[in-house]
């Protein structure tokens, strides 16, 4: 079982857990089977992340990282940290956001050769 982000849930996968609202409110019951509309909902309703069962989160960030230069990877997580330096990197939207802009910064393409500039 693990607590797995919205971005890497995939139809298929079982609820280990209630999908639950920050209000409370139950969105699915645990061993429900996760479908493309769950998954659609979730984003309606603002859920981060639900725990579904035989996926860990180093596994889906293994996955995501897979094929990234490391070094381009570590710049891109230097620049991410250095602009979000006065937020909570424990509170789970700007921990997502962070690793959103880690991944998508160290996705984007060269030009000439260099990392893209700074934006």
């Amino acid at each position: 079982m693990a607590t797995i982000k919205l971005a890497d849930l995939e139809p298929g996968m079982v609820l280990t857990a209630d999908a639950v609202l920050h209000d409370g409110r139950v969105l699915l019951h645990c061993g429900v089977t996760l479908t493309e509309k769950h998954i659609r909902t979730f984003k309606a309703w603002g859920l981060l992340e639900a725990n579904v069962f035989g996926v860990s989160e180093e596994e889906t960030t293994v996955a995501a990282t897979d094929g990234l230069d490391p070094q381009r990877l570590a710049r891109a997580e230097a620049k991410v940290h250095a602009h979000f330096r006065r937020n909570d990197p424990a509170h789970p939207v700007v921990d997502e956001l962070m690793r959103i802009c880690v991944l998508r910064a160290a996705s984007e393409p060269t030009r000439n050769g260099c990392d893209a500039p700074d934006g």
